[in-house]
């Protein structure tokens, strides 16, 4: 599975480069359609075949370690240090680059980034020969496009009911895929640990400290990422001065996690991976650097079951994925290169037990989606660009279908344990133009705002990251609700925190805000909100 890695903290250079055009957020209700000629986006040049042979768990292990001998890169002798809330570190050739606070708790994809500072410029990838062109995409005309322009303001008592609230240390970031747990990276104290994980019961509102420090800690690593659902949790541990990391998961029973268990573990060769949770595994995307030893090797998808080290790869191709992978309760959706030729991005969802696929749909040609999701109407998908063609599946903002698709797989069903787990196969060509038609039939809806998340579903609600609040908005009655924003919260406002489809979700703030009485409150207020 071809996977392209994108930071959520920064968009990467063809985001910001010529034909990215962008605009700036605006408060729902207003206009902000662009004017004038859109331009096309930039993408690369061409597409990669598809390979998708499966490797045996050993094969995975060993592939990733690093080979006896072999020392990290050049930004092994960077030197770090704290600099107010943040790291600071000094790069090869005399360079020198900050990690804030909160890029540091923003994932592990702000410092697989910082790696690259040090080793100059990607190289092109190589690829393998071109396939035959033709493969049927997504086309929907402007007329079938509904854009939250036309949205009504619901005033009022708010539709969800707050369950709960949790407070935790400022700078933490959240993450939930379930209806009984989340999990927040939490910043330490001191210089070390730099980050540790807490468990948030979303019923009673406890936090629970469960991991302390990196395993790894003794050796020089960090906890720089973390994903976690009911079943158990999945976090990345690297260290940053010798350019490697590792993934560890943990199952969770009943609010107790169990042993940490290395999963893989990776060097210089390979990106960060970016993480997901859902079923009864941790996910991950195995990505090698363009410029690294690996880059003629495939871009895959690994999963392990928590707490277990028999990693597998369920899904791999040539090229890069244009999404970091998405974890819903029972399902795990990511945005492969397409086997075509030109660069087409398939999204694609599979189940999270078995590793098959559920339902695929490949988007137009060098259209690279921002964000994947996949809710109960289907696939969801983010642009933060616009482009010159495309008629209503062109525009800045978030795209999802008003009314699911005939035959749209059924996400929601109740996990099942234990199944043999086997690589996904290639959709075969017929089933890309069944989907690609029936996706084109249905009518759409844009939420016509600057991406930062992908969407999630409380309930009969679809729950969407605007400028500064998140909404819950009503797609069958064209309604929506803004859920409160607490004073003095950060720039960002209130975080969409939730993937998937539950019962309740989770939005969390940081806030630094002093009242006029002169006290001051500095946390990261977490809330949770039932259907």
């Amino acid at each position: 599975m071809p996977i392209r890695r994108t930071p959520s903290g920064s968009r990467a250079s063809s985001a910001s480069g010529p034909g990215a055009s962008r605009q700036p957020s605006a408060p729902l209700g207003t206009h902000s359609h662009s004017s004038g000629a859109k331009k096309p986006r930039v993408a690369p040049s061409r597409a990669s075949h598809v390979s998708r042979a499966s490797l045996s768990p050993a094969a995975v292990k060993s592939a990733c370690r690093r080979p006896a001998g072999v020392r990290g890169s050049s930004s092994a002798n960077a030197v770090h240090r704290r600099d107010g809330d943040g790291l600071s570190l000094n790069l090869p050739g005399g360079g020198q680059a900050t990690i804030t606070r909160r890029q540091m708790v923003m994932g592990a994809t702000a410092v697989a980034g910082l790696a690259l500072l040090g080793s100059g410029a990607y190289a092109v990838s190589e690829l393998l020969p071109e396939a035959p062109s033709g493969v049927p995409v997504l086309e929907v005309p402007e007329s079938a496009v509904f854009t939250s322009d036309g949205l009504d303001q619901m005033e009022g008592d708010c539709p969800l009911g707050l369950a709960t609230t949790i407070n935790l240390p400022y700078g933490s970031q959240v993450y939930a895929n379930g209806d009984t747990y989340g999990v927040a990276l939490v910043p330490g104290e001191e210089a070390r640990p730099l980050n540790s994980i807490s468990l948030l019961g979303l019923g009673n509102g406890t936090d629970n400290t469960v991991v302390a420090h990196a395993v790894g800690q003794d050796d020089g690593f960090e906890i720089y990422d973390v994903r976690g659902c009911d079943q158990g949790i999945v976090w990345a541990e690297a260290n940053i001065l010798r350019d490697t990391w590792r993934i560890y998961t943990a199952t969770l029973i009943d609010g107790a996690l169990g042993e940490p268990a290395l999963a893989q573990e990776g060097d210089e060769a390979w990106e960060m991976p970016a993480l997901a949770a859902a079923g009864s595994c941790g996910w991950w995307q195995r990505v090698p650097r363009k410029n690294g030893a690996a880059r003629t090797q495939p871009s895959q998808l690994c999963r392990v079951m928590f707490g277990t080290d028999d990693a597998e790869v369920v899904y791999e191709a040539k090229g890069r994925p244009a999404t970091a992978p998405y974890g819903g309760g029972s399902y795990v959706v990511t945005t492969p290169r397409a086997d075509t030729s030109g660069v087409r991005y398939q999204l694609t969802c599979l189940d999270a037990n078995s590793g098959e696929v559920l339902d695929t749909l490949i988007l137009p040609s060098s259209m690279s989606p921002l964000e994947t999701s996949y809710g109960p109407n289907g696939f969801s998908f983010a642009f933060d660009g616009i482009y010159s063609f495309g008629d209503g599946i062109s525009n800045l903002g978030t795209y999802y279908p008003m009314e699911a698709p005939e035959g749209t797989a059924q996400v929601g069903a109740a996990r099942v344990e234990g199944e043999t787990q086997r690589a996904a196969t290639i959709v075969p060509a017929s089933s890309a133009e069944v989907n690609a038609q029936r996706y084109s039939s249905a009518p759409w809806f844009r939420f016509a705002r600057a991406p930062v998340s992908a969407p999630a579903w409380c309930g009969g609600w679809t729950m969407v990251k605007s400028t500064a609040a998140v909404l819950a908005v009503d797609l069958p009655n064209k309604r929506y609700y803004a859920l409160e924003t607490k004073p003095g919260s950060d720039t960002y406002g209130d975080f969409l925190a939730s993937t998937g489809i539950n019962q309740k979700v989770v939005t969390f703030s940081n806030i630094d805000h002093t009242d006029i009485e002169g006290e001051n409150e500095r946390t990261c207020l977490v809330r949770v909100w039932s259907a």
